[in-house]
């Protein structure tokens, strides 16, 4: 049951992702028009200090006006893997490289809205580098146990669902 698509127009472009404003035909002949962010190929890194300490970010996100935990992530840069996108967030943000780097899944984080694919991984065998965030990027790096992570998602501290997912998508490998 594809869609044909009819169209596809640029509506906005911008050095993270573009919007286009695309027209199509459903299978029973009806048409419509979308508006889909594309191109995005991002990564969420969960970095384990130990089998039970993690990596937590915390940065205020300007959409929703509130401070935000997290796990490193970030948009994967023409001409690199995702593997390397991964490594290099790890460090921007963190301040942390990694020699043992996990692949754990992809998903589709809002499929309604974006064709955007994240890459999941797990950084272990972590040493202490320097962080070198973004011009827009102001976050702080805080230690905390597994146990510690699994009650800040119980209790709605973190909120943020991409780093829900990874997390929860990384469980069996954690362990």
């Amino acid at each position: 049951m594809a869609f044909e698509q009819l169209s596809k127009e640029s509506v906005l472009e911008n050095k993270w992702y573009s919007v286009f404003k695309e027209e199509y035909t459903l299978p029973n002949s009806k048409t419509g028009v979308y508006y889909a962010i594309r191109g995005l190929v991002t990564v969420f890194i969960i970095p384990m200090l130990s089998a039970d300490t993690a990596l937590l970010t915390k940065q205020f996100r300007y959409l929703t006006q509130q401070d935000s935990w997290e796990f490193p992530a970030g948009k994967v840069d023409d001409g690199e893997t995702p593997e390397q996108g991964a490594l290099r967030e790890l460090e921007e943000e963190t301040g942390y490289k990694s020699t043992t780097l996990d692949k754990v899944g992809v998903f589709y984080p809002c499929n309604g809205l974006s064709d955007e694919v994240c890459h999941v991984y797990i950084a272990r065998d972590l040493q202490k580098t320097q962080q070198e965030l973004d011009d827009t990027e102001q976050l702080t790096v805080h230690e905390k146990s597994v146990d510690e992570i699994n009650e800040m998602i119980d209790n709605n501290t973190v909120r943020d669902g991409m780093s829900i997912t990874a997390w929860r998508m990384s469980e069996s490998i954690r362990k």
